[in-house]
C-alpha cells in the first residue's frame, strides 16, 4: 500500500464521522425552522386569526421550537404522571410488558463464529451477514417458521405465485400507508401543541384586576401597552412582535397589526355562556 493510500484510509474515519455530523446538523436545521414556523402558525390558528404567512427571523423560528418543545415536554410529563397514577400493580405490569418485549427484541445468547474457522461458506452464510435489527427480528419470528414453511411449500407447489404476490403487495401498501400516517402525525404535532396554546390564550381573560388576583404575596408583570393608528390604545398580552408585526391578545379580542398600528387581521374573543349584551365592545368592530 503507498503512503497516498496509507493517508487516505486513515481519513476515512473521519470522512465518515463527519459525513454523519453533516447530515444530523442539517436534519436538526430542518426540524428547527419547521417547528418554530408550524407552533407559531397553529397558535396564531387558534387565536382565531387565520393561517396568515409570516415573516420571522431565524432567532424567532428557534424561540418558537423552544416553546414547542417546552410544551411537548410538559404533556410528556402529564402523561407519565397519569401512567403513575393508576396505581403500583397497574404500573408493574406494563413494565413487565416492556421487560419482556425487550428481552425478546435483544436476545442474550448469541453464538460467536470463529476468525479463524477454515469451514467453508454453507447457506447460513446468509443470515451471518444480516444486519444485527435484522437478525434480532429474525430470532423474533423463529417459533412461527414451522408453521409457516408448510404454507409456504403448498403455495410454491400448487404454483400459487399470483396469491403470493398479491398477498407481499397489500402487506407492502400497509406498511406503507402506516408509515405515512406516523409521518404525518409527526410533522403535524408542532402545528398541533401551537393551535392549543393558542387556544389557551384567549381562554381566559389575560388583563384581570390587582383585586382579583388570588396570590397576594410577591411581585407579578402587569399587561402591555401598545398604540396603534391615531394613537389608539390596546391593553393585552403580545404574543408576537416583529420589525412588520404585531401579534396581541387582549380581554376582548386579538389581532395582527402592521408596522403602522392598522389591523391586518383581528378576531373578537366569545364567551358562549353569556348574551350578546353582556360581552363587552371589542376594537374589531370600531373603525
Amino acid at each position: 500500500m503507498s503512503e497516498k493510500q496509507t493517508a487516505l484510509a486513515q481519513l476515512l474515519p473521519f470522512a465518515k464521522i463527519g459525513s454523519v455530523l453533516a447530515f444530523i446538523g442539517g436534519a436538526l436545521a430542518t426540524f428547527n425552522h419547521f417547528a418554530g414556523y408550524s407552533y407559531l402558525k397553529g397558535r396564531l390558528e387558534g387565536m382565531g386569526l387565520g393561517l396568515r404567512e409570516i415573516e420571522i427571523s431565524q432567532q424567532e423560528i428557534t424561540f418558537q421550537t423552544t416553546l414547542f418543545l417546552r410544551d411537548f415536554h410538559q404533556s410528556t410529563l402529564k402523561d407519565t404522571s397519569s401512567l403513575l397514577g393508576m396505581g403500583l400493580w397497574p404500573t408493574v405490569f406494563f413494565i413487565l410488558i416492556g421487560g419482556v418485549f425487550v428481552a425478546m427484541m435483544f436476545p442474550k445468547g448469541q453464538k460467536q463464529v470463529s476468525e479463524n474457522s477454515s469451514e467453508k461458506p454453507d447457506s447460513n452464510d446468509k443470515l451471518r451477514k444480516m444486519p444485527n435489527w435484522l437478525k434480532r427480528i429474525n430470532e423474533f419470528f423463529k417459533p412461527a417458521y414451522p408453521y409457516l414453511t408448510p404454507v409456504y411449500s403448498f403455495l410454491k407447489r400448487s404454483s400459487a405465485y399470483l396469491s403470493l404476490f398479491t398477498i407481499g403487495f397489500y402487506g407492502l401498501v400497509l406498511v406503507f400507508v402506516t408509515f405515512l400516517s406516523y409521518l404525518a402525525g409527526g410533522l403535524s404535532m408542532a402545528y398541533e401543541y401551537g393551535l392549543k396554546r393558542g387556544q389557551s390564550d384567549i381562554a381566559s381573560d389575560v388583563c384581570v384586576s390587582i383585586d382579583m388576583k388570588e396570590k397576594k404575596t410577591g411581585r407579578l408583570a402587569g399587561c402591555s401597552t401598545i398604540y396603534g393608528n391615531g394613537s389608539k390604545e390596546f391593553i393585552g398580552r403580545v404574543i408576537h412582535k416583529s420589525n412588520k408585526l404585531t401579534v396581541m391578545v387582549t380581554n376582548t379580542e386579538s389581532f395582527i397589526l402592521d408596522d403602522k398600528g392598522n389591523f391586518l387581521a383581528c378576531s373578537p374573543i366569545i364567551n358562549p355562556s353569556k348574551t350578546a349584551d353582556e360581552h363587552k365592545q371589542n376594537n374589531c368592530l370600531v373603525r
